[in-house]
C-alpha cells in the first residue's frame, strides 16, 4: 500500500496505511505483493488504483 497526498494536512501517511490495513485485515506479504493499493490523496479528493507490482502508475494532464 502506498499514500501519496498533496494539500492535505489532516492525517499523516502512516495513520492512513494504519487505518487502512485494519480494515484489510489479510496477511501480506511485503516484499512479493500480489497487488499494490495506491491512495492518492488531492485536497479533499481521493483515488483508489490496484496495481500488479510490474505496472506503471502515470497521471497524464490535460490543459484546455
Amino acid at each position: 500500500m502506498t499514500v501519496e497526498k498533496r494539500r492535505y494536512a489532516r492525517f499523516h501517511k502512516i495513520e492512513i496505511i494504519r487505518e487502512l490495513a485494519d480494515l484489510i485485515g489479510e496477511e501480506v506479504d511485503l516484499e512479493n505483493p500480489d497487488k499494490i493499493l495506491r491512495i492518492e490523496i488531492i485536497g479533499r479528493y481521493a483515488g483508489l488504483s490496484v496495481l500488479a507490482p510490474q505496472d506503471i502508475f502515470s497521471v497524464a494532464k490535460t490543459y484546455g
